[in-house]
């Protein structure tokens, strides 16, 4: 880090002044005799120690210096660190005010005074609008300790310990008011040595009276007041030194803290400080409160790291680096000037000092980005500012940036870069671990970063020799004033020589190549050390790809430049290559360039060091070529080109690349064919994942950087296709249990035939099995698949312009609604441009819902069938089998209605050509069936849409056994066979079967079923049969009683009682004359269970209901009378 001030970049150590364990002579300060006068001297008047003890300790602490120490935390040995200097019994303090200059008149009003070294003083160099220099910082770091440590002899003479312990208390109290006085918070410390060699390590009543004695007379704190026996060995010696020099340690931090806090208190207060003297020139200023706030950001960063408070300091570093380049700062101080110069030198000191904290921290990538983003924001700053960065002062100070990152991983020691583990780099922090990271973002060990600092050195070489003649002459003492102004503004000379120094016409100058020399020597070095061999013998060849946009469109061609650059030494020869051949992955094909001399005229430039020659490139087919992987790949790029490579040279070839293949593509390598007739040499150099060479060269030579991450890299896009799909014959709605027709006409809008592939996908839960027929040709099917079906490779073939070709897709019938994503692509080629391949895709959706929606009731009828009796025992005989019984079953009956109630949910007409009811299964021990279907017309029944349609269905259940009295339960099928109005009528029929939910039939609890039969339609007589049964097998008895009414006159036992036999039914029939007409009459009739006293609930039948009251019996109107309306009349319910 050589060329930046001394003690600008050292790394800040708590600072610690050992009095009294030598004869040292009294330090110098580094000012001129006015400043020295005014210096505060902390001065005792009794000798320095000499004894063996001493300077044992002397030594020790000397080798407790840190100064030298790696920038490493993990490899620390103590628990402290201090920078330490040894004095006699003087030390110079610098003042802490400076006075008033005398050659300054005394103003009206007292000055307010500063410290010497801010640029409020006006004897700093600063003054009066200077930010801060490298003098603050050797303040803290030489002059101003944090702890004044003194060693005293504790005499064990008794006769002259009260006179030593009298001179101790003296002399320390006179070392306190002068530290008091000269305003600095240096803490002080005092330790005692006792003197005599045969006294005990323990204390006796007696020191520790007189220790006490003097600590109180001088008024310490216990932990800044030491005192030291005599020791058996060495050893104690040195625990005992490092148990003081720890609890000193502590001292020197809360010291730093305090200063810290007060410069952090002083930002917050807001308020710009006043210079002691106004500046009095025409064009001085003072400082503003933004100078004055990267003042104290700094400070407040430099002294975190004296407390190695390193997070601490990487804040402050950053508020004060954004202030120094903020607007508000370095914008105001004119370009170029010392002022300009000592700004962007703090930026350098700043980015440096967060770099090393990065370091400090493990934080390694952040490290890089620092350095990265300091040179990129320099650099932006400085183009801006009129000088550029092409001219050998920047790359001076570019060699110069690569060189500082070299010193801060040297003086880091990190043990990830040590040759022994050979690694090339530090893995990222975890903190970055998860985002995209360039190589470049990795810390690689110093070998990259010499050899970083040697190209920036050849090149400020070449720019150097640059330099005008004018320029390179000894200027005249007394120049012209325009001749000068020109000359300050074309060269930047930040912390490098003058033009007439760089390269003078007479004398040696710089000597560029012994430093380029050294920083490859070493870089080799570092290399060879990790065994990267080809990189420590590397070629003098570069090469880089550029692509001028970022996407293009398949069957176009895209602009391309690739430079190949030599680095060799200017007198050696040219190469010449025979052949050069560019490989890509992803859509591109290999492009190859040979040697030829007649190219070297056509359309060529040549400017400076750099040419330019338009490639004209050639695409043939596969079989002329002699590549098999090429011509497996359709077709081949070749071009001619002069390939003749210039030392210090970039020679770019610029072509334009056929797009064929959609997709991602990058350049990955470049290959050089150098053939001689001693050998035949392949060198191939790869494109980094992010190239760095984004440059582009213009016609004129002039370069245009390329603002993208992988300039290398271009997405092309597919050729917008003209090929149509297009859908034919589409029905509003598709339906499930029919098959579904999807015509597809796949038309040519291209200029020219085609020749085509389809690919058909289907995507869906439970794709049905699938056919498909092109153009009439054989039909191709695929079996039913979970999720996707799909045909590939379906032949379309020749398709010419304007014509079209049909491909219909059959789905097997759906189950159940459901939807299906249909994808079909067409791949197709033109007959003209065989090379490009193109692509046409469609996407649609197939929903499939219900045709039908129903809802069902099963209500309970009177079976008309007597029961089997429990006392015929050849009617109930067990014994015949198992097969019989199913066939001739002998168990209870019951019968049952089935009601209907579907609607059409579809958007058309229906036709439905039969119903039917289907006894899934009665279990167990139960048989069932369907009795009967309805009447429905020839034609079929056509359901408009959202309309309601009822049917009944009667059903019979039957147990196999009469001993089996256990419940069955019924599952039923609602089916439909039905097609689409508008169907042709020998169309297949299509079949929708519907679940009916399960229903539990022959129970074993008692029922009451009422029937009404009409006897005489003239009079309207009637009979109401109650049937009562008893599944069970228990005797059980009930109680009957019908109430008169107004309504109508019935004969009939008015209440009786009923007893039924296990496993029998009776009935009991009243005869009714209704006195109404064409209307409901309600008979109050009661059926009871005599022995719990529970009402059995009747269940209506035929010609019946029942509502929340009772019963309900309809009685059919007399000739020519119309029929009552009553509202609020219930529908049947079912006991179930």
């Amino acid at each position: 880090m050589d060329g930046y001030p001394a003690g600008s970049l050292d790394h800040n150590l708590p600072f610690l002044v050992v009095a009294g364990l030598t004869e040292a002579p009294v330090n110098a300060l580094p000012f001129d005799n006015e400043l020295k006068d005014q210096g505060v001297l902390l001065q005792s008047q009794l000798p320095s120690l000499e004894t063996k003890e001493a300077k044992a300790l002397r030594e020790y602490i000397a080798s407790q210096d840190a100064a030298d120490q790696p920038w490493n935390p993990q490899l620390a040995t103590k628990p402290y660190k201090f920078r330490v200097a040894f004095t006699g019994r003087s030390f110079v303090l610098p003042p802490r005010r400076a006075r008033l200059p005398e050659d300054i008149e005394t103003p009206e009003f007292p000055p307010v005074l500063h410290s010497p070294f801010s640029p409020l003083s006006p004897i700093s160099p600063l003054y009066p609008d200077g930010l801060i220099d490298a003098q603050w910082i050797q303040k803290h770091q030489q002059m101003v300790p944090s702890v004044y440590l003194c060693f005293y002899t504790l005499t064990s003479d008794a006769s002259m310990a009260t006179l030593n312990d009298n001179q101790l208390k003296k002399d320390i109290n006179i070392l306190r008011l002068a530290l008091t006085q000269s305003g600095y918070k240096t803490r002080l410390v005092v330790a005692l040595l006792s003197d005599d060699s045969e006294s005990s390590p323990s204390l006796s009543e007696d020191i520790q009276e007189r220790l006490e004695n003097i600590r109180r007379g001088v008024a310490m704190d216990p932990k800044s007041f030491f005192y030291i026996p005599t020791q058996d060995s060495f050893t104690e010696l040195e625990q005992t030194t490092d148990s003081i020099l720890s609890t000193i340690y502590s001292h020197s931090i809360e010291y730093y803290r305090d200063l810290g806090r007060h410069a952090r208190k002083k930002r917050t207060r807001g308020v710009t400080p006043q210079p002691t003297v106004p500046p009095t020139s025409g064009t001085s200023q003072t400082l503003t409160l933004q100078d004055c706030n990267v003042r104290y950001d700094f400070k407040a960063g430099v002294f975190a790291e004296f407390r190695q408070e390193m997070d601490s300091a990487l804040r402050s570093y950053d508020q004060a680096y954004e202030g120094v380049l903020s607007e508000d700062v370095m914008d105001m101080i004119p370009s170029w000037s010392p002022r300009w110069n000592e700004a962007r030198l703090l930026t350098d000191v700043i980015t440096i000092r967060a770099i090393r904290c990065s370091l400090w921290n493990g934080q390694t990538t952040s490290a890089v980005r620092r350095w990265r983003a300091h040179r990129d924001r320099i650099a932006d700053f400085v183009d801006r500012r009129g000088r550029g960065t092409k001219n050998y002062g920047w790359e001076a100070w570019e060699s110069r940036w690569a060189l500082v990152m070299v010193n801060l991983i040297d003086k880091a020691e990190l043990a990830q870069l040590a040759p022994s583990t050979l690694s090339l780099y530090i893995q990222p922090e975890k903190v970055v671990m998860g985002e995209r990271l360039q190589p470049w973002e990795m810390l690689h060990h110093t070998g990259y970063w010499y050899r970083d600092a040697a190209r920036h050195l050849h090149s400020r070489r070449a720019l150097a020799h640059a330099i005008s003649e004018e320029h390179r002459r000894i200027p005249d003492p007394k120049p012209e004033g325009a001749n000068a102004a020109k000359k300050a503004y074309s060269y930047d000379t930040y912390l490098c020589p003058e033009p007439h120094e760089e390269s003078p016409l007479e004398g040696p100058g710089t000597n560029h190549a012994q430093l380029i020399i050294d920083c490859l020597m070493a870089a080799r070095a570092e290399f060879q050390v990790r065994r990267q061999h080809r990189v420590s013998a590397e070629l003098s060849l570069e090469s880089s790809f550029v692509f001028k946009t970022e996407e293009g469109k398949a069957g176009e061609t895209c602009q391309a430049q690739l430079a190949v650059t030599s680095t060799a030494f200017p007198d050696s020869a040219p190469i010449v290559l025979k052949q050069l051949r560019v490989d890509f992955a992803g859509s591109l094909q290999t492009i190859t360039l040979d040697h030829s001399i007649e190219e070297k005229t056509k359309g060529s430039m040549e400017k400076h060091n750099t040419s330019l020659a338009a490639i004209a490139i050639v695409e043939t087919t596969g079989p002329e070529s002699e590549d098999v992987e090429e011509t497996e790949r359709g077709s081949v790029l070749n071009g001619r080109a002069d390939l003749e490579i210039k030392p210090g040279c970039t020679s770019v070839y610029e072509m334009a690349i056929p797009l064929r293949e959609s997709g991602e593509a990058r350049a990955a390598s470049v290959v050089l064919n150098f053939d001689t007739d001693a050998f035949t040499l392949d060198y191939t150099i790869g494109f980094q994942a992010a190239n760095v060479a984004d440059v582009w060269f213009g016609p004129s030579l002039s370069k245009r950087r390329i603002p993208r991450l992988s300039s290398h890299a271009i997405h092309v896009q597919p050729k917008p296709p003209k090929m149509e799909i297009r859908r034919s014959a589409i029905l509003q709605q598709y339906y499930a249990n029919e098959p579904i027709e999807l015509p597809l006409d796949i038309f040519n809008a291209e200029d020219a035939d085609a020749t085509a592939k389809l690919e058909l996908h289907v995507f869906g839960e439970h794709v049905p099995a699938l056919r498909v027929q092109v153009d009439g040709l054989e039909e191709q099917s695929v079996e039913a698949a979970k999720e996707e079906s799909k045909f590939q490779g379906l032949t379309l073939g020749s398709i010419d312009a304007s014509q079209s070709k049909r491909a219909v897709l059959h789905l097997s019938p759906s189950d159940a609604p459901t939807s299906y994503e249909i994808t079909a692509r067409v791949g197709y080629h033109l007959v003209t441009d065989p090379a490009t391949p193109i692509l046409q895709v469609m996407t649609f959706q197939v929903t499939i819902v219900n045709p039908f929606e129903a809802n069902y009731d099963i209500v309970p009828r009177l079976h008309p069938e007597p029961w089997p009796s429990l006392f015929d025992f050849e009617g109930t005989s067990e014994t015949a089998d198992r097969e019989d019984l199913v066939t001739h079953p002998r168990g209870l009956a019951q019968r049952w209605s089935l009601v209907c109630h579907f609607a059409s949910f579809a958007t058309e007409d229906l036709q439905v050509v039969e119903m039917e009811a289907k006894v899934l299964s009665c279990l167990p021990g139960a048989r069932g069936h369907a009795a009967g279907q309805p009447d429905l017309p020839p034609a079929g029944l056509i359901i408009p849409p959202k309309s309601m349609q009822e049917v009944k269905f009667d059903l019979i259940v039957q147990k196999l056994s009469l001993d089996d009295r256990g419940p069955a339960s019924l599952d039923v099928a609602f089916v439909l066979h039905w097609r689409r109005g508008t169907a042709d009528p020998s169309s297949p029929v299509n079949t929708t079967t519907m679940s009916v939910p399960r229903s539990i039939v022959l129970g074993t609890e008692p029922r009451v079923l009422a029937s009404v039969s009409y006897v005489n339609a003239a009079t309207g007589l009637m009979h109401l049969d109650v049937t009562i049964e008893n599944a069970s097998s228990h005797f059980l008895t009930f109680g009957l009683s019908l109430e008169p009414s107004e309504e109508f006159a019935f004969s009939g036992a008015k209440q009786t009682t009923l007893h039924v036999l296990p496993v029998s039914r009776r009935a009991v029939t009243y005869r009714l004359l209704p006195l109404v007409r064409g209307t409901y009459v309600r008979p109050n009739l009661v059926v009871r269970d005599k022995y719990f006293q529970k009402v059995l609930r009747i269940i209506p039948t035929e010609g019946m209901k029942i509502d929340k009251e009772g019963l309900l019996l309809w009685v059919p109107p007399a000739e020519g009378q119309p029929e009552e309306e009553e509202e609020d009349e219930e529908d049947e319910v079912d006991e179930t």
